[in-house]
């Protein structure tokens, strides 16, 4: 939701006028006057503020075909604001993937052969899982942040996770039927109850020594 011309970015990463912002990621938006009637916005409610929800946006997670790698953040967003900025032909990654061939995919989009399917079977805060049925290898787009400690897998096997369209999450995946969970896995608390189960094993080591100790002296 945004509300003025000077909102920062879901990230907090940079501010950006309410023009630039990919309309297609917006579900609702807030305007203190009518926006352009193109048919894009249903009016909710109305007081010195009036809700909108933007009829087109995307949904919580969907499948692209394709692809392109771009390693600076400011011209990703420079596509994003773009008008002919089409989410759901392809993602921007920051690296490319294993065996970068995007000719494949493009075709069978282009061709009309790319027919996929993303549902959301689960969703918690430390936890995503999602059903993709493609046809084709596409990406599947989680629209929620990114961030290093978050894992992946594509049928139990480990996936990775690439940072896509500036700030979300995607998942490339094969052809075919499957289950891609998307699991919070934090590195510091790992570091932290080994550092505490170390700490522990220590103590006790200490402790069974210093009895076998005494009992010797004695």
């Amino acid at each position: 939701v945004w509300t003025s011309s000077a909102d920062v970015y879901p990230t907090g990463h940079q501010y950006i006028d309410k023009s630039s912002v990919p309309q297609a990621d917006l579900a609702f938006a807030v305007f203190r006057s009518q926006p352009a009637s193109d048919g894009r916005y249903t009016r909710l409610e109305a007081s010195d503020l009036t809700l909108y929800q933007n009829e087109q946006s995307l949904p919580k997670a969907f499948l692209a075909p394709d692809h392109i790698v771009v390693q600076d953040p400011d011209t990703t967003l420079e596509i994003l604001q773009s008008s002919e900025f089409n989410p759901r032909e392809y993602v921007i990654l920051e690296e490319a993937p294993a065996g970068n061939n995007t000719n494949e995919s493009a075709e069978n989009h282009q061709s009309g052969y790319f027919t996929p399917v993303a549902e959301i079977v689960s969703y918690t805060p430390d936890s995503v899982s999602v059903e993709t049925q493609t046809t084709n290898r596409a990406f599947l787009l989680l629209t929620d942040p990114y961030h290093p400690d978050w894992v992946a897998f594509v049928d139990g096997e480990p996936a990775k996770i690439f940072r896509a369209d500036y700030l979300f999450r995607a998942v490339e995946v094969p052809p075919g039927t499957h289950q891609v969970t998307f699991e919070f896995s934090p590195h510091q608390l790992k570091y932290g109850i080994a550092a505490s189960t170390i700490a522990l094993l220590t103590l006790i080591l200490l402790s069974v020594r210093s009895k076998i100790g005494n009992k010797t002296y004695s």
